[in-house]
């Protein structure tokens, strides 16, 4: 995602339930009493086999924010296996 007009401090990742919910929220001050704000939110819906508590994001230099999150393959294998010996 890219996310080159927010600072690292100004994003933030996390997971509610299902879902990833990446935040940026960017406040400039212009002459003392005016400011300037930017604010997005978008939600993923992660995949069944997905494990929330094992996400993981960093910030490349060219303003990419990359995101992992780690997947529980015995679901799909559990499945698999049930498909094999369906009738």
């Amino acid at each position: 995602m890219d996310v080159q007009d927010y600072c690292p401090g100004e994003i933030s990742v996390k997971t509610r339930g299902k879902f990833m919910i990446i935040e940026g929220n960017h406040k400039v001050r212009q002459n003392g009493l005016n400011f300037t704000s930017r604010h997005f939110e978008n939600r993923y819906l992660l995949p069944d086999n997905a494990l929330p508590d094992e996400l993981q994001y960093s910030f490349r230099s060219e303003g990419i924010l990359q995101v992992q999150v780690a997947r529980d393959d015995s679901l799909k294998k559990l499945m698999d296996a049930a498909a094999a010996h369906a009738p």
